[in-house]
């Protein structure tokens, strides 16, 4: 599978800054949930929950609640890849590939996260790029929509034309990295 990732630097505004701010909060406690939940299923069974076992035993938690689902998924998926990460570890020790003992994963300081969409989750409309925030954070911060700069919606264009089939033949670099102002629409 090809993954890829495409980082988006904002100059928001006070309100875009507020809901940005919640929701790495919510990432950070939510992954610290996913880690406390594996790390007590490791220290009393030896064993490692998958990622569909944190998504259902972690469903109902409120700061799963407070992001969209994929987003919420996608926080525990990495606490689920840690835990893989160290059980291979502790397999290279007993076949001698690894010399240095592995820690189990910690808990994260408090701070903000990094918030991972998944692709199908970013939708390209003719007011820009839309990423859902979910209806939690949509009733709670009053908001329709979130003004982000131009150069990430553009980065993020050239990622995905051919995938979506646009033509940017017309459009210049020049215009790609103009400082306008780009709408995202909030599912």
């Amino acid at each position: 599978m090809l993954c890829g990732c495409q980082q988006i630097l904002l100059n928001p505004d006070n309100d875009l800054k507020a809901i940005l701010e919640f929701l790495c909060g919510e990432v950070t406690k939510l992954s610290n949930c996913g880690t406390y939940y594996a790390r007590q299923l490791y220290f009393k069974t030896g064993k490692i929950p998958s990622k569909f076992d944190l998504n259902n035993q972690l469903g109902d938690n409120i700061h799963f609640g407070a992001m969209y689902s994929q987003a919420a998924q996608q926080c525990l998926m990495t606490v689920a890849e840690s835990f893989k990460s160290f059980v291979g570890l502790l397999k290279g020790i007993k076949n001698g590939t690894v010399t240095q003992k592995p820690k189990l994963p910690g808990y994260r300081d408090g701070g903000l996260s990094l918030v991972t969409y998944p692709a199908q989750a970013i939708k390209l409309k003719p007011q820009g790029l839309r990423f859902p925030l979910g209806s939690k954070v949509k009733t709670w911060f009053g908001c329709t929509k979130i003004n982000a700069d131009a150069n990430g919606a553009a980065n993020i264009l050239k990622k995905v034309v051919v995938k979506l089939g646009l033509d940017l033949s017309r459009i210049s670099s020049g215009d790609l990295i103009a400082p306008l102002r780009i709408r995202f629409w909030i599912a």
